[in-house]
C-alpha cells in the first residue's frame, strides 16, 4: 500500500520525499523477496519491426506461463501474433526480473502452433515488453 500526500505515514512503514509528496512503503515489501510474475506478450512482427505488441496474461509460475503458450491458451495467437515472450517481471515501475536470464520466445506457424525459438535479431536490445 502507498500512501501519496503531505499527511501522516502510516507506522512500519519506510518514507521518502518526492518533488513534495510523501511515498509511503510498508516495510513488509523491503523484508521479503518479492516472486516474480511471469507476463506473456504477443506481437506481429512485419517489415523489419514488432507491432501491435499486446500483453495477453501473466503465470505465477514460468511452468505454466510455457503450458498456456504451447496449448494456444484463449486463443493466445488470435489468428494476428506471429511471435510472443514470457519474461519475468519484478513489482516496480520499469521493473523486470530477467536482467540477467534468457526470456522464453515463441513464433507462431501457419497451423497456430507456437514453437519455442531463440530471440529473434529485430528483438535484441528491447526489454520489457510487457509492460511499456
Amino acid at each position: 500500500m502507498i500512501f501519496l500526500g503531505s499527511g501522516q505515514i502510516a507506522s512500519g512503514c519506510c518514507q521518502s520525499q518526492t518533488n513534495g509528496l510523501f511515498l509511503a512503503t510498508p516495510l513488509s515489501l523491503f523484508m521479503k523477496k518479492p516472486k516474480p510474475i511471469y507476463t506473456i506478450t504477443c506481437m506481429v512482427y512485419k517489415a523489419d519491426l514488432p507491432t501491435r505488441i499486446q500483453c495477453l496474461g501473466y503465470f505465477h509460475d514460468v511452468a505454466h506461463a510455457m503450458a498456456a503458450v504451447i496449448v494456444n491458451q484463449g486463443g493466445l495467437d488470435c489468428c494476428v501474433y506471429t511471435h510472443c515472450v514470457i519474461e519475468a517481471m519484478l513489482p516496480g515501475v520499469h521493473s523486470i526480473g530477467s536482467h540477467d536470464k534468457p526470456r522464453w520466445w515463441y513464433a507462431c506457424n501457419n497451423k497456430r502452433k507456437w514453437k519455442r525459438i531463440r530471440r529473434p535479431k529485430w528483438a535484441n536490445g528491447i526489454c520489457n515488453w510487457s509492460m511499456g
